[in-house]
């Protein structure tokens, strides 16, 4: 389950918890995101390490024992995309001749070089 727009707060995360709780669930994890300056190295990095700290503390304040991410800055994304499956259902596609293109840093939108030959310093 992905949680909210980050930083979280205990008030929030309790949102998804509370109905879980209530009905004999347990909320076992909780995906973050929304950190994309930090994965790359951009102004507004230590923001983003601060935001998700404050969110893992909420989800700690509210008794969910995983907060997952995925923390590196490239990854195979190239080939995915939705199509829509039996009854309307959401689903994801790939397709190998896509994902077997090269690209750059650059044509992916991310930013002009990879991070180990920016400025140095991947975070603070």
């Amino acid at each position: 389950m992905s949680g909210p727009e980050i930083p979280w707060e205990e008030r929030q995360i309790r949102a998804y918890v509370d109905p879980l709780t209530s009905g004999g669930l347990v909320l076992g994890n909780l995906m973050i995101s929304g950190f994309i300056n930090t994965l790359y190295g951009r102004p507004g990095r230590v923001e983003g390490i601060q935001k998700v700290q404050q969110s893992i503390r909420a989800a700690g304040e509210a008794v969910v024992p995983v907060v997952e991410y995925d923390f590196y800055a490239d990854r195979l994304v190239e080939g995915y995309e939705a199509k829509a499956g039996r009854a309307g259902a959401g689903s994801a596609a790939f397709d190998y001749p896509t994902s077997a293109t090269p690209t750059t840093w650059a044509t992916r939108g991310r930013c002009s070089k990879p991070p180990w030959h920016r400025d140095g310093q991947l975070s603070a």
